[in-house]
């Protein structure tokens, strides 16, 4: 199951913008890029819709450590996501024209628009909202807005 994981990831890179592209770093940063969107996607997924944020008789530490373990694999995989658009977009923009001038430009203006939105949402959670739940404030909150980032890095 895993080696066929693995091929099928490799494939995906093949023929999405990596394939296209010569040279050897075009396919391990694409691979890279879809494991820090697996990452951050799944944190999010789990976080969102598994976590017990309203089950009786589970502490607000427990589930403070939980989404404080989470939010910390989210955002490295964000972190990576970030850093490989920059080169995707570096290695296909040849210039501030390009980005409103080709299909390619202007999608990644929405996309970046986008992941600007969400990254609000999940930067307010971690740096607030988790946080707060040491100081007693419910988990319900945090858990509504992490669903809301969940629904929003699906638009991505």
């Amino acid at each position: 199951m895993h080696e066929r994981t693995v091929r099928n990831s490799h494939t995906l890179s093949l023929v999405s913008h990596a394939g296209a592209q010569s040279g050897v770093l075009p396919l391990p940063v694409d691979l890279v890029h879809l494991a820090g969107v697996a990452g951050w996607g799944g944190a999010l997924v789990y976080g969102a819709w598994l976590l017990p944020w309203r089950v009786s008789g589970v502490t607000g530490a427990a589930v403070e450590h939980a989404v404080g373990r989470l939010s910390t694999v989210g955002f490295w995989s964000a972190m990576l996501v970030a850093a490989t658009g920059v080169y995707a977009s570096l290695s296909r923009v040849w210039g501030p024209r390009a980005l409103v001038d080709t299909p390619y430009g202007r999608v990644l203006l929405v996309k970046l628009a986008a992941v600007t939105v969400v990254a609000v949402v999940a930067a307010t959670n971690r740096w607030v909202l988790l946080p707060s739940l040491a100081r007693g404030a419910t988990a319900p909150r945090l858990g509504r807005s992490v669903k809301i980032e969940s629904m929003l890095l699906l638009i991505v």
